[in-house]
């Protein structure tokens, strides 16, 4: 049953038709509130005497808004919002943006630090990708002749878990924007992984090639072959400095 003043209204009870979550301030003039149906979202009704109260901060409201909408986590910005509704109910709307303006600030990191485990969680997954496949190559090895294959893949796995050290090692350096997309993000991580498993192999063929650090090529102990795939991996320099030493080389010989 509606009521006939704000001030009457507590938890639970029906705003405008609809079944309230949680009351934030109730006044003679105005109240704040969230719907149980829609949490996240606040809500407001006034009275007539208040002329337009959130005019002066409409636009930043937008703005927060905008970026809110792409976090995982929305429930903490509920509070935060209707604290600054609040101030400019109350006659001080310098005072409501600037609360926006701290929750603008925190919204954005809270979006780069998301962003940033996005990627780290993309990269996870195609590591643990690469490592299913490597398990079945490796027990099935004896029933398929999988060739050459098999070793190329071992080692490009290897060089991912260098790429996805480097990338934990690196990932507060990453420059998101808030533009960029979900696709966008998700072909960057796997770019990252491809290159560090290219580079891998790259420095695998060099070697088993005699065209740098000849002298493994006969190292029965696979495992040095690996540690050398992580550093290529990890490093994102590491191929184009070897691929400079060969070329200095190959300058100096003739």
């Amino acid at each position: 049953m509606e009521k006939t003043k704000f001030t009457d209204y507590n938890a639970g009870d029906i705003i405008l038709g609809k079944k309230s979550k949680h009351i934030y301030s109730a006044t003679e003039t105005y109240i704040v509130y969230t719907l149980k149906s829609d949490p996240h979202m606040l809500h407001y009704t006034y009275s007539d005497s208040i002329i337009s109260p959130l005019s002066l901060i409409s636009a930043k409201v937008v703005e927060i808004d905008s970026t809110i909408s792409r976090l995982y986590s929305k429930k903490r910005y509920v509070g935060l919002k209707a604290k600054a509704y609040i101030e400019c109910f109350e006659g001080k709307p310098q005072n409501g943006l600037d609360i926006l303006n701290q929750i603008k600030s925190l919204a954005d990191k809270d979006f780069n630090h998301q962003i940033k485990i996005t990627y780290l969680l993309w990269t996870l997954a195609l590591i643990l990708f690469n490592t299913a496949v490597c398990l079945f190559l490796y027990y099935t090895k004896d029933q398929v002749d999988y060739g050459p294959f098999y070793q190329y893949y071992i080692i490009a796995t290897f060089g991912s878990f260098g790429g996805f050290l480097s990338t934990i090692n690196k990932i507060n350096k990453l420059d998101f924007k808030e533009e960029d997309s979900k696709v966008l993000l998700i072909f960057l991580a796997i770019s990252r992984i491809f290159l560090s498993m290219l580079a891998s192999i790259v420095i695998y063929v060099l070697i088993k090639s005699n065209i740098l650090l000849g002298i493994l090529n006969n190292v029965e102990n696979v495992y040095v072959f690996y540690i050398f795939s992580v550093a290529a991996g990890f490093s994102e320099t590491f191929i184009p400095d070897i691929l400079k030493r060969i070329q200095k080389s190959a300058i100096n010989e003739n």
